[in-house]
């Protein structure tokens, strides 16, 4: 049976909660975890928990006089091999018949991260990695879902950032101004960086974890003909490339 019919006005609020912990390091910082619990957290509470930053900006967006790649239609997989150092093309309706021009190294894909980890969820998990050729920042988080000893379901978040900022959002393609701001604000890592713990402990509990990482690459940008050095002549650009790089 489905049981009595349900009083319309009467609400039930979800059981569960979320513990969010930030930073690398071996020990869980003071003031950490930040807990939400369903049952009784306001939902204006929600919004703030774990900030939530992304690209101010989406780069190039599909709609008339832009196209963008990979797309719905092209998400050609290259092998580990590939290179798109060299002179590139582009034609079709409508486009510039001289839209033309050379991407260099610092801006072909970026290398894989060669991530490995050390240490089981109970301790202390330790991350390596060798500098990712190129990277100008990293940002790594981790996940896991599970039933806490109440029978409450338990979500443990994780990142790397100095700030409270989970980075739900920040797994993608940013700009420079945005990875130099998100730097300044030591929600990143910066490219010197090689390493990262997670704290003691914090998915003991949990059956497994998953983890991601990023490393953001450097931006090209291409326009035809170039912008005049002065300032005062009218600059009306045939054609812009830009290209954006990641590695996760």
């Amino acid at each position: 049976g489905a049981g009595p019919p349900r009083d319309p006005g009467e609400y039930e609020p979800p059981k569960g909660r979320i513990l969010f912990y930030w930073g690398c390091g071996e020990t869980v910082r003071s003031g950490q975890p930040r807990v939400l619990d369903f049952a009784r957290s306001a939902p204006t509470e929600w919004g703030n928990f774990m900030q939530g930053r992304a690209p101010r900006e989406r780069g190039a967006v599909a709609r008339p006089g832009h196209s963008i790649w990979p797309n719905e239609t092209d998400r050609r997989v290259f092998g580990r091999d590939a290179s798109l150092a060299g002179e590139h093309r582009v034609t079709g309706d409508g486009v510039p018949a001289d839209l033309k021009f050379a991407i260099g190294a610092a801006h072909d894909f970026m290398p894989a991260i060669a991530l490995a980890q050390s240490g089981s969820p109970d301790d202390v998990v330790r991350l390596t990695w060798p500098a990712v050729g190129n990277a100008r920042a990293y940002f790594i988080n981790a996940m896991s879902g599970g039933e806490a000893a109440d029978g409450a379901t338990e979500l443990v978040l994780w990142s790397s950032a100095d700030v409270p900022e989970f980075g739900m959002g920040l797994i993608d393609y940013a700009s420079p101004a945005n990875v130099d701001q998100w730097l300044k604000d030591k929600v990143l890592l910066a490219p010197a960086v090689t390493q990262c713990a997670i704290p003691k402990g914090i998915f003991a509990k949990r059956e497994g974890a998953m983890l991601r990482m990023i490393a953001y690459g450097p931006e090209l940008n291409l326009a035809h003909p170039p912008r005049p050095s002065d300032p005062k002549i009218a600059w009306e650009p045939e054609w812009a490339v830009r290209v954006r790089t990641k590695s996760t």
